[in-house]
């Protein structure tokens, strides 16, 4: 097995490639507590490469499948031909032996969505375009009932997002405990479409009025209001950090909300359920 971060990396990845090593250039980037991502650069290639880590960089033992990484990769082949140009990376090659896969760089001018967030900017296009693309896949999984099939495997969403997220606070808050537990069996029982699982301003890269969609690896056949609600919830905690803006950003969670529910009406009702 070739790690991320090691001397091996640079031949493994010239090889899939078909470039010379010596032409090759890693650089690491932010790969949160739970990849290693490197982007890799020639004079006329420029790509991200990633490999998820089966302990994850926190002071808690925290574990989840490496496995993961192939699925993230399937949700790319699967979104990619469905969706707009340019808003899931194209997979340029898949190593099952290393667990490793690389991928098309977004362009040199994108930015974060959470980078112009926390800078004060606040322009409503990535805020309308990520509720489109939402929409999209939403609309797309009514169409194509073997991606429940595909990606009906909910063991990494629990890991990563379940056990962190409703069983971790509800050990931290007791009382509350019974109300999680009912929020955790209705996330994990109501099975309606594609659910991306990260669906935060990290993970969409904007350009101008472009959104490209990434780290797709705790995507699941699930419910779509997880991804709503997440979004939702790290807009609002944005308003928090910058206090007077807080008008401004419940506006971004609108222009959302209003796009999301605006392509989606008849596959989403659920979304807008009073017990959601």
């Amino acid at each position: 097995m070739i790690a991320l971060d090691s001397p091996e990396a640079i031949p493994f990845i010239a090889s899939r490639l078909g470039c010379a090593p010596g032409a090759l250039k890693l650089t690491p980037l932010g790969g949160g507590v739970s990849n290693l991502v490197y982007l890799v650069e020639t004079d006329t290639l420029r790509c991200v490469a990633k490999q998820a880590l089966g302990k994850l960089r926190v002071e808690q033992d925290w574990f989840c499948s490496r496995d993961r990484i192939h699925l993230e990769a399937a949700a790319m082949r699967a979104l990619g031909p469905v969706l707009p140009a340019g808003a899931v990376p194209s997979l340029l090659f898949e190593d099952f032996e290393s667990g490793i896969i690389c991928m098309e760089a977004a362009s040199p001018q994108t930015r974060p969505w959470k980078d112009l967030l926390m800078r004060g900017e606040f322009d409503g296009r990535p805020a309308r375009e990520t509720g489109l693309l939402h929409a999209a896949w939403i609309r797309e999984s009514a169409l194509r009932p073997k991606w429940g099939e595909e990606f009906g495997g909910v063991q990494t969403f629990i890991d990563l997002r379940v056990d962190p997220y409703f069983r971790s606070t509800a050990a931290r808050h007791p009382d509350l405990a019974g109300r999680f537990a009912s929020l955790e069996n209705k996330c994990l029982q109501r099975r309606i479409s594609l659910v991306h699982g990260d669906l935060s301003p990290k993970n969409l890269l904007v350009d101008g009025g472009a959104v490209t969609l990434i780290d797709h690896e705790v995507i699941h056949w699930g419910d779509p209001s997880f991804d709503a609600a997440f979004l939702t919830n790290h807009l609002i905690l944005k308003a928090f950090y910058h206090g007077n803006r807080t008008a401004r950003l419940l506006e971004l969670a609108s222009a959302y909300w209003d796009a999301l529910l605006g392509r989606s009406e008849e596959h989403t009702s659920e979304l807008q359920s009073p017990n959601t």
